[in-house]
């Protein structure tokens, strides 16, 4: 913290949806600190009026806030606790929002490492997509102290517009794994209707519109079709392979606590199928090809186009 008591912010991972939030962040009078593996990432920010760092413990050791949006638990496991980490610097009072789908277990033991040196963490992580992430209507759900919560919360509003405290530390990271669970597993079931409805006959608009107006309508009929599958648009900045990593967080703490999961385990066999072909770095979208392939939608692309 500066003399004025002015609070600097250190972000770590500029990828589709941290870049994106952190130009959100340059929209604060903050002092802003960046860091990625990635040079031209760093780069770009840098002529945006952002200062660069060398690594996680130089952020950690210059800023008061730090955030992370990381791929996965053991990238923010070793960002934090690992050589050159966040934990060789970080110092008491100062606060770290992990905004990645992470795992609540490693959650639990970055917050414990954490609180050893009175350092002050929530798991923040977001939903909506990258486009809310530009235009700052993210939904982020918040595990942690809600004292904490109140001290970020004027970042936190430059992020979302729905920020809803969820518990102890690591709720935040178990509801986002749930709802992507749920979120995946409606779209499934969406589009074998979509396939049925074709097989039949049925136009695809009439049977989004017939949906729509009934009880079987969701997010993805009511916004994502039209925005994506409808128009064979796959391009949401979102992988398979994160989707996946998501549905096998929530599956497994399900097995953990014994609570069974007989249909939603279901989807994680679809986006299995799409792995096992190599279709992990493909966007999370193209779900759609693999279900239509198995419903035999694709054997004549010209017939089955919708």
């Amino acid at each position: 913290m500066d003399k004025s008591g002015f609070k600097r912010i250190g972000f770590i991972g500029l990828g589709v949806m941290g870049s994106r939030m952190c130009e959100r962040l340059l929209l604060l009078e903050n002092n802003l600190f960046v860091y990625d593996i990635s040079k031209e990432a760093m780069d770009y920010f840098y002529k945006k009026g952002a200062e660069v760092a060398d690594s996680p413990k130089d952020i950690s050791q210059k800023c008061d806030i730090i955030l992370t949006s990381l791929p996965n638990h053991q990238i923010v496991e070793n960002v934090v606790l690992g050589t050159n980490g966040m934990i060789e610097t970080i110092s008491e009072d100062k606060i770290y929002i992990d905004l990645s789908s992470s795992t609540p277990e490693m959650t639990k033991k970055i917050g414990k490492a954490l609180k050893e040196k009175g350092v002050k963490m929530i798991d923040a992580p977001v939903s909506r997509g990258a486009g809310a992430a530009r235009e700052g209507t993210l939904s982020i759900m918040v595990g942690g102290e809600e004292s904490t919560l109140e001290e970020c919360r004027f970042i936190l509003d430059q992020l979302g517009t729905d920020i809803l405290q969820t518990g102890k530390l690591s709720s935040g990271h178990m509801l986002k794994a749930l709802n992507n669970l749920m979120s995946a597993s409606n779209l499934i079931t969406a589009i074998e209707g979509l396939s049925m409805a074709k097989k039949a006959g049925v136009d695809p608009e009439v049977f989004t519109q017939a949906i729509n107006a009934s009880s079987g309508k969701s997010h993805m009929t009511t916004v994502r079709f039209e925005k994506y599958y409808l128009p064979r648009h796959f391009n949401s900045n979102f992988s398979l392979e994160l989707m996946n990593k998501d549905l096998s967080i929530a599956l497994e703490v399900a097995r953990k606590k014994a609570v069974p999961m007989m249909f939603s385990s279901l989807t994680q066999e679809i986006y299995s199928i799409a792995i096992s072909q190599g279709k992990g770095h493909e966007d999370n979208t193209r779900i759609m090809e693999v279900v239509e392939e198995l419903t035999e939608l694709q054997k004549n692309s010209k017939e089955t186009a919708l």
